[in-house]
């Protein structure tokens, strides 16, 4: 059996919604870690979070308010490449070269509003990767990142304006994707999204939401992750 310990380099009472690792991390070796929280924070570390290294907190559009952070991810097919993401509440992805320096932060999907709730990440294992993301509150929610801040719908026509929680792509082969959504169950692609299938049969949901259609009411997910919104009914 093993032991946990808390990591003193984040505050206990941070909400943690995010925890990234390099491919080639190993204890103890100064390759770094990273962490966002629900009170929209960016942590990193280079000693297990004994202590962090960089932080920095996201703001809100208007650039006043922190805003939620729901996902990270770090690029890398091999070791860190200094490249990380991050999903937002409320103002879409993040994107950083410099490993997290503070100054290096920008908005990667400006133009992309069906991003701005974006609840998760997937980064590919391609040596040109591709991040992958799912979002809620949009027409359009699985979209792929194909550079300079442009985005590419993959959704299938049965999940357009239906939340789309988490999506994954196999790190063995990138062209099998997973995306699992509210009211629609778990779908599968087998050719980079470009087509998708969906569960072998429609079955009723205890939570999940729809913009038109139906009234429902669910339980945020994360539970904190996203003030503003709380309970969600279509």
């Amino acid at each position: 059996t093993g032991s946990w310990r808390q990591c003193w380099g984040v505050p206990c009472e941070a909400a943690v919604t995010g925890i990234a690792l390099p491919l080639n991390y190993q204890y103890d070796t100064g390759i770094p870690v990273f962490a966002v929280t629900n009170e929209g924070m960016f942590y990193r570390s280079d000693d297990d979070f004994e202590t962090v290294y960089f932080e920095h907190t996201f703001l809100d559009k208007l650039g006043v308010a922190p805003i939620p952070c729901t996902a990270i991810v770090v690029g890398g097919a091999s070791s860190f490449d200094n490249n990380l993401y991050v999903a937002t509440w409320g103002d879409g992805g993040r994107g950083n070269p410099w490993g997290g320096d503070p100054a290096g932060w920008s908005n990667i999907s400006p133009s992309t509003p069906d991003l701005d709730y974006c609840n998760s990440l997937s980064i590919t294992s391609e040596a040109t990767q591709k991040l992958w993301a799912a979002a809620s509150d949009a027409g359009y929610p699985i979209q792929v990142y194909s550079g300079s801040n442009v985005w590419v719908s993959k959704t299938p026509i049965s999940l357009a304006e239906y939340d789309v929680l988490t999506i994954h792509a196999s790190w063995v082969n990138p062209a099998n994707m997973w995306a699992g959504s509210a009211l629609k169950g778990m779908w599968r692609s087998m050719d980079y999204g470009t087509s998708w299938s969906p569960p072998a049969m429609e079955a009723s949901a205890p939570n999940g939401t729809l913009r038109s259609g139906r009234s429902v009411t669910v339980p945020t997910l994360p539970p904190t992750a996203r003030s503003g919104k709380g309970e969600a009914t279509a």
